[in-house]
């Protein structure tokens, strides 16, 4: 489950140099696995002598595997040595519900987050009110799926993530179904509800990447700029929409970009986006790969807003999002608030395995613009503010608040 939606790479491009393929489809994927590595990853001392050796423990038991199930927990356990985002397998028969699902799959109108081990409603819609707690979809119990993810997640963020997208993947239906789901409300009052699904107004299809929709969502209230989406695809459409904002916003005290539940993208999107906030040429950091260092190039756009800027990030800001965030506080551009990143920041592509499974593999480390590593460690907020359970039970969003306050402060 570690490779949910980490996408972060213009496009997916076929492995090439490889070995002859076995005859048999689930031995010639663990051999397609590690060549992949072996020929793209971009730190050589990783993929060496160690890497070989890897390959000799474990090829046996591919050889021993029937199925694309039977082979997957030991191509993971070679992922793992890695130590990495952005490397897994994705069963051939869930491919079509992550990112998003199938153009025929719709969400509710509401959003969660995993907060102390609960799946709290961040985000109220209909019959459903911020702060309650989702217990069950149909007769299954979310309880155990967040537990599920907390005991394979490494730590709080990537169980956060990981929870988020399990339970994500089970809201899903078909547009114009509903499904029945049971809340417990702040009074400890069950509630079951039909929800209902309705057809995603902005569809998204990119390289092997199954469909998935693209929220965008921009506002100009009380003097501040406001603007969210949740990843970093479809340019002209994600530009054309931020652009109507900061045309809005000429006597904006300040504006706010709301990176939080961004799941990332394209690249090359991060510059394009700080392109708007950035005065003058510069760079939100640099891509390594196989074949050198690449910077993040930031080509300044004429109308841009170049007032306070907030950016607003958790641990489901992931790849380019955290690209975005980091170069902007490296840049001295913006303040962030929220909670730290999820630490997931490596260009990826996915390929398909010839048993059917999809493969999703890093090629390159991103540096921010101050010289640091953000895989692993994600990206500090310069303000830490985590939201509770009786915020959201109160209508409040205290990151929001803290970002307002700071925008009408003198600081």
């Amino acid at each position: 489950m570690k490779t949910l939606r980490y996408v972060c790479l213009l496009a997916a491009l076929p492995a090439w140099g490889l070995a002859a393929e076995p005859e048999n489809p689930v031995l010639a994927s663990f051999d397609q696995v590690w060549n992949t590595v072996r020929q793209r990853h971009w730190d050589k001392q990783k993929v060496g002598e160690a890497w070989d050796r890897a390959r000799a423990e474990l090829r046996p038991l591919a050889e021993l595997a029937k199925s694309a199930q039977e082979v997957r927990p030991i191509l993971q356990k070679l992922l793992d040595m890695l130590g990495e985002s952005h490397f897994g397998v994705i069963p051939a028969e869930a491919y079509a519900q992550l990112n998003g699902g199938s153009a025929e799959e719709a969400e509710p109108a509401f959003d969660i987050r995993v907060l102390d081990g609960q799946a709290v409603v961040t985000r109220g819609a209909g019959d459903v009110k911020g702060g309650w707690i989702l217990e069950r979809i149909g007769e299954r119990e979310i309880a155990a799926l967040v537990a599920k993810a907390k005991a394979v997640a490494s730590g709080e963020r990537e169980a956060k993530l990981i929870g988020y997208a399990v339970i994500h993947r089970y809201m899903k239906g078909a547009p114009g179904a509903a499904k029945v789901m049971t809340f417990l409300d702040g009074e400890n009052q069950l509630h079951t509800v039909t929800v209902p699904f309705a057809a995603q107004p902005h569809m998204v299809q990119f390289g092997n990447f199954p469909p998935f929709s693209m929220e965008v969502e921009h506002a100009v209230r009380n003097g501040i700029g406001y603007f969210r989406f949740n990843t970093f695809f479809d340019p002209e459409f994600l530009q054309q929409e931020l652009s109507l904002t900061i045309a809005d916003c000429g006597d904006c005290k300040g504006f706010i970009l709301d990176l939080r539940g961004n799941m990332g993208g394209i690249v090359g999107l991060a510059a394009s986006t700080a392109a708007w906030f950035v005065p003058k040429q510069d760079k939100l950091g640099t891509v390594i790969s196989q074949t050198g260092k690449s910077n993040l190039v930031v080509f300044p756009r004429p109308n841009g807003f170049h007032g306070k800027l907030a950016v607003l990030v958790d641990a489901l800001s992931v790849s380019s999002a955290e690209f975005l965030a980091a170069g902007l506080k490296d840049l001295g551009r913006a303040r962030l608030f929220g909670e730290q990143t999820q630490g997931a920041a490596l260009p990826s592509l996915i390929e398909k395995l010839p048993d059917g499974d999809r493969f999703q593999f890093a090629v390159a480390d991103y540096i921010s613009a101050a010289g640091a590593a953000v895989e692993g460690a994600g990206v500090m907020p310069d303000v830490a503010v985590r939201p509770t359970r009786n915020d959201y039970l109160d209508g409040r969003d205290p990151v929001m608040d803290a970002a307002r306050k700071w925008i009408f402060s003198k600081e």
